[in-house]
């Protein structure tokens, strides 16, 4: 786990899903892990899954969104799966969130898609 001081609201939720679930001990989870020119937010390093837990200024601004594509792409493109989630959809549905994120960490494998909110796919 990391020191929740500087963390956002989304961080610290996302954050306690992994503490409450044990996924420390069985993942290497790197927090604002730099794969340059970019930092994820939670880097499952093994995996090479980047986590991303989006406030609304990811998708309310049109640059933001745009750098946010090329992100995606870059990392894609460098062979990481990324799975992001919206300060939105953890406000409307955050234990649906959180059984969605565990079910694709169960099964994750090479063939697991990305999983983008609407306004990134």
């Amino acid at each position: 786990a990391f020191n929740k001081s500087n963390k956002t609201y989304l961080e610290k939720w996302f954050d306690d899903i992994l503490i409450k679930h044990d996924l420390y001990s069985q993942y290497n989870i790197k927090y604002n892990h730099s794969v340059y020119p970019y930092f994820l937010d939670f880097a499952f390093i093994d995996l090479k899954l980047d986590v991303e837990v989006d406030g609304k200024f990811h998708y309310t601004q049109e640059q933001n969104i745009e750098h946010d594509k090329k992100r995606n792409e870059y990392l894609i493109d460098n062979g990481w799966k990324i799975f992001r989630i919206s300060i939105d959809e953890v406000n409307k549905n955050a234990n649906e969130i959180e059984n969605e994120f565990l079910d694709y960490l169960q099964k994750f494998n090479e063939t697991s898609l990305n999983r983008f909110y609407a306004i990134l796919e």
